[in-house]
């Protein structure tokens, strides 16, 4: 009966503590997380140092960074060239052919497979399109 009542209370605290936690953790903003050191003393660190204050407090010195981003240059980007392809059409043209002579069945798992994904990517719900499209009786609604 004693141990009953114990693990009651226990469970109780433990409840009333998550609660707490999560309420607490409730107002951390995304911005906190995202400033997190890759490692300390590293010129990509965003936070310099961190000072504990009291046990639910923390100040953070966030310095200037070195290099102003309106002073960075643009990634430069190759234009494609107008008549070549990035995939070879006969190799497009052959894998059609070869999925048509196919089961339906079949092809849905040999896309689902090399795409990494479910059947009902490739084939979305055939109900929708066979559902019955009734003109509306009056404009108004």
């Amino acid at each position: 009966e004693k141990q009953k009542q114990l693990s009651q209370h226990r469970r109780f605290w433990l409840a009333l503590c998550g609660r707490i936690f999560r309420r607490w953790n409730h107002f951390k903003t995304l911005k906190q997380y995202e400033n997190v050191p890759i490692a300390p003393g590293c010129p990509q660190s965003l936070v310099q140092q961190v000072i504990p204050v009291g046990e639910k407090c923390y100040l953070a010195w966030h310095p200037q960074p070195q290099f102003p981003y309106e002073f960075s240059k643009p990634i430069v980007r190759k234009p494609v060239e107008a008549g070549s392809n990035l995939i070879n059409d006969e190799l497009v043209r052959s894998g059609a052919s070869g999925l048509k002579d196919k089961h339906p069945e079949f092809v849905r798992e040999e896309l689902a497979k090399a795409t990494f994904t479910t059947k009902h990517r490739w084939f979305p719900r055939a109900r929708d399109k066979k559902a019955k499209r009734t003109p509306m009786d009056r404009e108004f609604l």
